[in-house]
């Protein structure tokens, strides 16, 4: 075990120019780094020392999630820091063929985690708006096509598709400057994880593929696993291609409502007239159960056109108790548009006082003030400062949080 007072006596014996270079070892050589670590104390002040100096710019951000790498390799991290200051094209290049060598011994130990956490450095780094030189990118993505394999990709899958992934984007990237090679793979992984949140972040990993990604998720389509199919759907319709509507639409004729369901949300993420004309025939002949998500995929496609066709379902059958469920979604879409346009007839159903059916017209107002706030914006603020002096008691409370919320809303953007 390392004796660090002798360590640090030892330190001050040596000559000036030994003392400073001593200094910037950090006063431990190679073979004493691992058992230095070993200290729980002295390894947080040092990680502490080595990371609170790093510069907070992007590739000092990516920098600081490389503290795995500084623990098990504290050269491959420093040549990872090395490759942040330099400019000079053959220099880069060299020293990525020296991290490719390195991450080649990490394979054969089997450290597919440290590997992945300098994969998506690298990555990183590919996608800086500024590059150091022409070739930084070209550089760059020709090397991780060589550290990375298939352990990394899953690897990588895996904490994406975890509950508690911070920072989705970096994977994201990664996934799309390694190529469209790991789609096969993120589709693989659906046969192990079928909770929503994994099935959702795996869409999004697909989707940033785009058109290369259409033909490759077509046979999955008709998987015999409705949550896989499903999260291929949800991927078509992530890539906001209207080409992807030649997958969908003969999913609307599914005998599973599931896939029906996800069809129509995918439908609200493809942002074209087309998506709009097959909602609103959706909503003409579908069965109610897929009524509420095909009115609110109507309000998320953020057209203005299709504010007088929610206008028409909000108000549609007003003393109808059959029609409740109709009106609900389509006040919720009107608040999906983003639309300043909406303000008005949402408004009108805040103030919107009736006698008949009470307790069902308090719901539609409580849901106006919500998509009044979901708008967002100054003609908010005026709209449900109107809603603030009502009368009824639970009108007026709905409309003081979601005025304080908007108001809140508001200063955090300008802050930013």
């Amino acid at each position: 075990m390392i004796d660090l007072k002798r360590q640090k006596d030892m330190q001050e014996e040596l000559p000036p120019d030994e003392e400073e270079d001593a200094q910037e070892d950090d006063g431990l050589d190679d073979g004493a780094f691992d058992e230095f670590l070993d200290h729980p104390k002295e390894k947080e002040e040092l990680l502490e020392e080595v990371f609170d100096d790093l510069h907070d710019d992007e590739e000092g951000k990516a920098l600081a999630d490389l503290k795995e790498v500084f623990v098990s390799d504290k050269a491959l991290f420093e040549l990872l820091k090395e490759l942040t200051s330099e400019t000079n094209s053959s220099a880069y290049d060299e020293k990525l063929n020296k991290i490719a060598n390195m991450c080649h011994h990490l394979k054969n130990a089997k450290k597919f985690n440290i590997i992945l956490k300098v994969a998506l450095f690298l990555s990183s780094l590919a996608t800086l708006p500024i590059p150091k030189f022409p070739q930084q990118r070209e550089l760059i993505l020709s090397r991780l096509s060589v550290i990375t394999s298939p352990d990394v990709i899953n690897l990588a899958i895996e904490e994406m598709g975890a509950d508690t992934v911070r920072n989705k984007e970096k994977y994201l990237t990664f996934f799309k400057n390694y190529g469209e090679h790991c789609i096969p793979l993120l589709l693989g992984y659906l046969m192990q994880k079928r909770d929503i949140n994994t099935r959702y972040n795996i869409a999004d990993a697909i989707a940033v593929f785009g058109k290369e990604a259409l033909p490759q998720l077509e046979p999955w389509l008709n998987d015999n696993n409705w949550y896989v199919a499903c999260t291929v759907i949800s991927a078509l319709g992530r890539t906001g291609l209207n080409a992807a509507l030649n997958y969908l639409i003969p999913l609307l004729n599914s005998p599973d409502t599931r896939i029906q369901r996800e069809v129509i949300k995918a439908l609200g993420n493809i942002g074209s007239p087309d998506s709009l004309d097959l909602l609103m025939y959706t909503v003409k002949s579908a069965d109610k159960s897929l009524l509420k998500p095909a009115i609110i995929s109507i309000g998320q496609l953020q057209f203005d056109l299709s504010i007088p066709y929610l206008i028409g379902l909000a108000k549609k059958g007003l003393f109808k108790k059959s029609d409740m469920g109709i009106r609900k979604s389509a006040v919720i879409a009107l608040g999906r548009t983003g639309s300043y346009k909406a303000i008005p007839p949402l408004l009108a159903l805040l103030k919107d006082i009736s006698f008949f059916g009470k307790d069902d017209n308090n719901e539609i107002r409580v849901l106006a003030a919500h998509s009044i706030a979901e708008v967002g914006g100054e003609e908010a603020i005026q709209a449900l400062e109107i809603g603030v002096n009502s009368h009824n008691p639970h009108i007026k409370k709905t409309c003081k949080e979601m005025l304080h919320k908007v108001i809140s809303k508001m200063k955090e953007e300008e802050e930013d």
